[in-house]
């Protein structure tokens, strides 16, 4: 299998927002570094630019495998199939508030943005729940800061917990499993009491007010689930949401707050 000969990198793209783009032989897949987001560099990569070249889609194809003759080799076994023109590991990569970021993606992204465009990808970014409330409220309540989005529900906790027990007897927007409990970060067993990690993630909610993990909530017949809660995961909570290299994100009363489902592992958001 003949290995295809690469453009030259001075043909390929070399920033994405402010951030450089360098290109390597020697590494695998899209890294962050101090001095950029490295890229590798043969012909088994493709870049697809997003919001005018601030942000990429690079689809990273296996490198071509060289048998030697009359040696057995299971990779050789396991790969006799060969691939599709466009199967391959796909990441996310760019600048968002002006530091960079590598994410992995599902591969059915690819697919998403070729078939639906620009604005298509970045509506299915957003986690299934963000997308239902819009499509009920609009889009003007959505927040967001790297991978966690946050939906304004536009009301005080009062309010919450009254809508709350309205729910119980069908008159109010609001529905809850069992009884809500709202604590300061900390009361709820964690050990650092001024915030606490979201969705097991490296952004936290500072001075947190918020549901349990181990409640649902339905407001408006979108249902939002605890942990476990499969597709619709997430909480309802307020506080001020931080991460390394975000901006603080101050959630006023409560929002229904969850992680973009489309990432394959790991994090948005640079370190």
């Amino acid at each position: 299998m003949t290995e295809t000969k690469p453009a030259r990198v001075e043909d390929l793209p070399q920033q994405a927002g402010s951030v450089p783009l360098r290109y390597f032989g020697d590494i695998e897949k899209p890294e962050r570094r101090k001095d950029g987001i490295h890229i590798p560099y043969w012909g088994g990569v493709e870049l697809f630019s997003l919001l005018g070249g601030k942000q990429y889609l690079v689809l990273i194809r296996e490198r071509p495998h060289r048998h030697v003759k009359g040696v057995e080799c299971s990779k050789c076994q396991s790969k006799r199939r060969k691939p599709g023109p466009r199967e391959g590991s796909l990441y996310f990569i760019g600048e968002d508030d002006s530091a960079p970021f590598v994410a992995p993606l599902r591969d059915e992204m690819l697919e998403v943005f070729l078939g639906g465009g620009e604005q298509r990808f970045f509506e299915e970014l957003k986690p299934p729940v963000i997308r239902e409330l819009e499509a009920k409220w609009g889009k003007e309540r959505t927040k967001r800061q790297g991978d966690i989005f946050a939906y304004d529900l536009q009301m005080t906790w009062e309010e919450f917990i009254r809508e709350v027990f309205r729910g119980a007897d069908g008159t109010g927007s609001l529905s809850c499993s069992g009884r809500i409990r709202l604590a300061a970060a900390g009361e709820a067993g964690h050990s650092n009491y001024s915030s606490e990690s979201v969705l097991g993630t490296r952004h936290t909610l500072k001075n947190a007010i918020r549901t349990s993990d181990r409640d649902w909530v339905t407001f408006a017949g979108v249902k939002t689930m605890g942990l476990g809660g499969g597709i619709n995961w997430g909480f309802v909570g307020s506080g001020t949401l931080e991460a390394p290299n975000h901006k603080p994100l101050v959630l006023t009363g409560p929002h229904i707050i969850a992680q973009a489902m489309i990432l394959r592992q790991g994090t948005y958001s640079a370190d």
